[in-house]
């Protein structure tokens, strides 16, 4: 027998994701409940179930007979009235909530309560640690403090409604039983818990429930839960299982805990009671603190999709739920403290506070929109409204956040994008790996055929390669990448080095493309830059002299046919054989994207692609035509109509992951920061502050209407953008084959210092950067990693009025001997350190910079 229950999609406000890469989650919003639960393999919109109804936490104190309770959330599906109790709810006022990304803390402001309670859900998502960040498990940790100069009582049951078996929209009957944990009866290893002895169960000692069965699955949905407590030698654990729908039996339960402080250990044989209740119970003596953890794990090991089970990652390593609980109780101090400690590198550092949080919480898309089979391979959805996995055209703004963060990840989506080879295009890259699955690759449906994806494949392994040094997936995707950039040269239908394109062409699938696409011919022709330098550096020069010859003349037709002088920036297509007759076809339209070659030379340092005054006037153009309206529109009265209609002549949609790459870093990478970090500003007050989606992120964005719009509304993974911003602001770049070092703050006007954390694919690492401006500049770089680097070269940038330096480097061996040279990129003063032999970069290394004094003048001899 099933319920069948009906609820809008999308109508449950977004909190903080809990949960494991590639386990689903549970989200913790300012109501403090269980929302958008995705634990039962129930990835998707339409089968996330909104809230569990039967789930929640609560507190008492009592002292003296005196008895104060809290439910510690808004409300509930729980029919307390009916069963004659008055729900002693906590208002979403007397919750203050905060969302960091893993982790969701709260604290109770309720002035009636006589202790302090706090309490933090967390999923341990800590870089580098795969196995850690990979498990099935939320934590609820609590900090009760009494303080006040009497003894306290002081109890907190945590209820949680078994949803063995749901989705969204069907919630069967029948759930599987709940069974009790004893204390004593779980080894190292998580065995199964012992069979019940003769002794009343009532008085047997719990550490915890399980939930479902551990059977074969019936369904997706269908798994093992477990719910269990840290002991605690100062705190006593009840257990119970009940009906939560039935009011005589939540009558009960309340009165348990209510008069006596515990869950009573009892258990009903009732096939309908989905709840189990954990309750830690303990004395505060004055001025006094305990803290308590609950552990919540499951287990839902069958994930069928089209066929093909591909099962959970995380079932390699556990049986079942109980296992997973009990390796979470053993490092819980580490998970806890890992986490913390890689939050506190970017909060901790002197990025603007509302930058340094969307860096941490724009991660969410990890327990949102991941996927790890069990034969380990991964892919990441581009949104669960319609989960496309692995979407190269957008994953090429976003998938540096898993590069940075899970590098191995990032390396085994590649890999699959790789191996998928359409048998009647062999050179041509699937657009995606399937809908759900990942044995279906596609090219989505769209009727015309996407021009920039394969150049964003090459781009992204070049990038892969050059931020991690493994040769080994260089290596075997190196074909495929030449494939890729040879069927590349099929689309340059008049050989002018520049492809061509029809239709829908672009990610941009709102644009219809005739002819010659500045979004796309600007990143060919940084790829075909990148494939020969890789093809170079892996031993094959014959690959790379075709494009090398190439590019001069692909920069040229650029120039001739995209740039407009009377306009100032690039149109967006050049359509000189007319073989469009759409009216709306928007040829000399001003695109965001018109530079976006120029962005990705920028990141991976390599090099103008365009001539400087044209980048500047094509980036003012851009600036013009989309945050310039918003600036004046802010200085209109609200009581000026006529002016605010004048005004109103503005964008109204943006896609914020692409703007924040094409036109935020752009303008960071190209010298002017602040308005970089103005477009920046606007995405977090749209969609973090006003929007109030800091985890629930959209593709697209009505700046007009201030609300998400179109495909892709929910939880987009373009979040993790991102990252390009702080690399931008950094001017950092790590290439390790080279061995090389790039350091070149993009700081905003009157700021000329920044101490900063460094990601990078390899380790950790921090830098403080310092520059004044006398009588002569000096800048000061300060960079330590957490593991070792080998360094051989160095690049730094002077103010273009500096013609030389001394420079001193101090690494962690001590003085290096180094030499220099001062040239320029663009319109960028560089200095190139040479190191004579490589120096290992561990501990804090220091480079000061210090401008050298003009040459004596030259004594005429007469």
């Amino acid at each position: 027998m099933a319920v069948e229950i009906t609820q809008e999609l999308n109508t449950a406000p977004a909190g903080v994701p809990i949960g494991g890469i590639g386990t689903g989650c549970i989200e913790l919003g300012l109501d403090g409940r269980l929302r958008n639960i995705t634990i039962n393999n129930n990835r998707t919109s339409d089968t996330r179930i909104p809230v569990s109804g039967g789930s929640f936490l609560a507190v008492r104190a009592a002292r003296r007979g005196k008895v104060i309770t809290r439910v510690l959330q808004a409300s509930s599906e729980v029919p307390f009235e009916q069963a004659g109790v008055v729900p002693p709810f906590a208002t979403e006022e007397q919750l203050t909530w905060r969302g960091l990304y893993p982790a969701a803390r709260y604290h109770l402001n309720d002035a009636r309560f006589p202790l302090e309670v706090k309490w933090r859900a967390f999923a341990p998502i800590i870089p580098y640690d795969l196995d850690s960040s990979t498990l099935p498990v939320l934590y609820l940790s609590l900090d009760i403090t009494n303080l006040t100069h009497d003894v306290y009582d002081a109890s907190v049951v945590f209820n949680w409604e078994n949803l063995n078996g749901c989705v969204n929209g069907l919630f069967p009957e029948d759930r599987g039983p709940i069974t009790p944990i004893p204390l004593n009866s779980l080894s190292p290893q998580g065995a199964r818990p012992a069979q019940e002895d003769s002794r009343d169960a009532r008085q047997l000692s719990y550490i915890g429930l399980e939930f479902g069965g551990t059977e074969e699955p019936q369904s997706n949905a269908h798994g093992h839960y477990c719910l269990i407590a840290q002991p605690h030698r100062e705190a006593e654990v009840t257990v119970r299982s009940w009906n939560e729908r039935d009011p005589s039996a939540v009558a009960d339960f309340w009165q348990s805990f209510y008069y006596e402080g515990n869950a009573g250990n009892e258990f009903t044989p009732d096939p309908a009671a989905h709840s189990g209740a954990v309750c830690c119970s303990t004395e505060l003596g004055p001025k006094s603190s305990h803290h308590l953890v609950f552990v919540l794990t499951w287990y839902c090991p069958r994930f069928e999709v089209d066929g093909v089970d591909y099962g959970n990652a995380y079932t390699n390593a556990y049986r079942d739920a109980v296992a997973v609980a009990v390796r979470g109780l053993k490092y819980y101090s580490y998970y806890a403290n890992a986490v913390e400690a890689w939050q506190r590198r970017i909060l901790s550092s002197s990025l603007p506070p509302w930058f340094s949080r969307m860096l941490v919480n724009n991660n969410y898309v990890f327990s949102t929109n991941t996927f790890l089979a069990k034969d380990g391979r991964f892919a990441m959805m581009e949104t669960p409204a319609d989960p496309l996995m692995g979407s190269v055209d957008r994953r090429f703004h976003s998938s540096l956040g898993a590069l940075l963060l899970f590098p191995e990840l990032e390396h085994r989506e590649m890999a699959q994008l790789g191996r998928a080879q359409d048998p009647d295009a062999p050179g041509r890259i699937y657009r995606h790996l399937g809908r759900l699955g990942i044995d279906s690759p596609g090219y989505g449906n769209l009727p015309d055929e996407l021009i920039d994806v394969n150049p964003k494949f090459v781009l992204m392994a070049y990038r892969n390669f050059y931020m991690t040094g493994r040769r080994a997936a260089i290596g075997q995707l190196y074909p495929r990448l030449k494939e890729a950039m040879e069927y590349m040269l099929t689309k340059d239908e008049d050989k002018d080095g520049l492809p061509e394109q029809y239709g829908i062409s672009t990610t941009f699938d709102n644009y219809p493309i005739f002819g010659i696409n500045s979004y796309t011919s600007s990143l060919w022709i940084v790829a075909m830059r990148a494939f020969a330098r890789l093809a170079r550096k892996l031993g094959f020069p014959e690959d790379a002299r075709p494009y090398e010859a190439l590019i001069p003349k692909a920069i040229e037709r650029f120039e001739q046919c995209l740039w407009i002088e009377e306009k100032g920036y690039y149109r967006l297509f050049c359509d000189n054989e007319k073989t469009s007759n759409r009216e709306d076809a928007r040829e000399d339209g001003c695109h965001t994207g018109q530079l976006a070659g120029q962005w990705y030379a920028d990141f991976l340092c390599l090099g103008h692609l365009f001539p400087d005054s044209h980048i500047q006037k094509a980036l003012d153009a851009m600036w013009q035509m989309t945050e310039a309206p918003y600036r004046e529109r802010a200085k209109v009265k609200k009581s000026s109509a006529e002016r605010r209609i004048k005004t109103e002549k503005r964008p109204e949609l943006s896609w914020p992951a692409f703007y924040a790459t094409h036109c935020a870093c752009l303008h960071i990478h190209q010298g002017d920061p602040n308005r970089g970090f103005y477009c920046l500003s606007n995405i977090h007050h749209d969609i973090h502050a006003e929007g109030g989606r800091a985890f629930n992120q959209p593709l697209a964005w009505d700046r007009a209407n201030a609300r998400a719009v179109g495909w892709g509304s929910d939880r987009h993974m373009g979040s993790t953008s991102v990252w390009h911003v702080l690399y931008a602001l950094e001017g950092f770049y790590l290439d390790v084959p080279d061995k090389s070092l790039w350091i070149r703050p993009n700081l905003p006007k009157n700021v000329n210092s920044l101490r900063a954390p460094l990601f990078t694919p390899v380790c950790l690492g921090s830098l403080e950067y310092q520059q004044e401006f006398g009588d002569r500049y000096r800048q000061r770089v300060r960079i330590a990693f957490d593991s070792p680097l080998h360094i051989k070269r160095m690049v730094l940038r002077i103010p273009r009025n500096v013609v030389d330096v001394n420079v001193h480097f101090v690494s962690p061996a001590g003085v290096e001997k180094t030499e220099h040279v001062v040239g320029m990129d663009g319109d960028e003063r560089l200095v190139e350190i040479i190191l004579p032999t490589t120096v290992m970069m561990g501990g804090p290394t220091t480079v000061t910079l210090e401008e050298a004094p003009p040459p004596p003048p030259e004594i005429s001899r007469t």
